[in-house]
């Protein structure tokens, strides 16, 4: 069993949330984030 696939799926969901919950509050393209 691989922990680390799982941990890996976690982060990068969570990592996901929060970049789409901060184009929700300033309102901007991802490309002027990034």
């Amino acid at each position: 069993m691989d922990n680390n696939v799982s941990i890996q799926k976690r982060t990068k969901r969570f990592a996901i949330r929060i970049i789409n919950a901060y184009i929700e509050l300033n309102n901007k393209p991802l490309d002027e984030i990034i």
